[in-house]
């Protein structure tokens, strides 16, 4: 058993593995058309992890925690700019997890409309990462990594966008559209 132990060993130490085990499990759900981000500690100890779940897109300002990549009916990756910012993380975020205890967020469409104006009636595909990067927060020991759920569908009504744009959202989402294409001109 001992030669059998030592074989084992030296794979692993040669082959550069390892047999670590996600403690975090992500689960990310359609209930109702609101999108549900679950954490749970699937570890046999303690976690802190950062319940902040700001969401952004990749290209926004200060690391999000949570990144949506979203995708239009014909499967295309949609580009995504999002028009919020909150405050940052600090303490108060950072929750301490026991074995099997669970966070989340629900993430209204509606709140989904209002930060990305690019979004219209249809039917999306979306998928989330959760993402706790911090140097910061890692010294600090809360979990530090990086999730990403499997894609879920959504819908948005021509009425869901009235109610989170107004009944002119088509006008306003054509001048950020034009705003935004004047500010790239401007960098090239």
């Amino acid at each position: 058993m001992k030669m059998i132990k030592l074989i084992f060993l030296l794979i692993m130490l040669f082959t550069n593995c390892s047999l670590a085990i996600e403690p975090l499990k992500m689960e990310f759900i359609n209930n109702d058309n609101n999108l549900i981000l679950t954490l749970k500690n699937v570890s046999s100890g303690i976690l802190l992890v950062n319940k902040y779940f700001y969401f952004a897109s990749e290209h926004a300002f200060g690391p999000p925690t949570v990144e949506f990549e979203i995708l239009d009916k014909e499967g295309n990756k949609m580009d995504i700019t999002i028009e919020v910012f909150e405050k940052g993380v600090s303490e108060e975020d950072i929750v301490t997890l026991y074995p099997q205890e669970f966070i989340g967020k629900v993430f209204e469409t509606q709140n989904l409309i209002k930060s990305y104006f690019f979004l219209e009636p249809g039917v999306y595909k979306i998928r989330a990462t959760y993402k706790n990067k911090s140097e910061y927060w890692a010294d600090k020991g809360v979990y530090n990594g990086s999730l990403t759920s499997e894609y879920v569908t959504f819908e948005i009504t021509e009425k869901a966008m009235e109610d989170a744009r107004g009944k002119d959202w088509r006008k306003r989402k054509k001048e950020a559209l034009e705003r935004r294409k004047k500010v790239e001109e401007r960098w090239k």
